[in-house]
């Protein structure tokens, strides 16, 4: 399930991201991702596919790639054109879901609020 990789690119003109793995080079476009976790120390992007574990910071993945990401909490960036609903959870969080996907992320209350203020639209899901 979860793929490590240890070099990494990008490509912000398209919004990639270049990875190397076995020899292989390894190309994620903003399509492919969904979402982008750091958990205990590591950061996991999530494909359809895959789980990718790559060694990098969330503020690099920010830093390189702008809309469609956003930074819904201290240890998520979504691709907003995935997301499926919103719920919120009554504990200051916000549970995001995406179309075709069954795992979430999360939005903390500030950044919810952020993107609703950024995306008006995402209040119609």
């Amino acid at each position: 399930m979860y793929n490590s990789m240890r070099e990494i690119g990008f490509n912000s003109e398209k919004n990639e991201i270049l990875t190397k793995h076995n020899n292989q080079i390894l190309r994620l476009t903003e399509d492919d991702i969904i979402f982008c976790e750091k958990n205990s120390g590591q950061l996991h992007i999530h494909t359809p596919a895959e789980i990718y574990q790559i060694h990098c910071s969330l503020i690099d993945i920010e830093k390189e790639f702008g809309y469609p990401f956003f930074r819904s909490h201290r240890s998520f960036i979504v691709n907003l054109q995935k997301i499926k609903s919103i719920n919120n959870t009554g504990d200051r969080v916000y549970k995001i879901h995406f179309h075709g996907y069954d795992r979430t992320a999360w939005s903390s209350r500030e950044r919810y609020e952020e993107l609703i203020n950024i995306n008006p639209a995402i209040l119609r899901l």
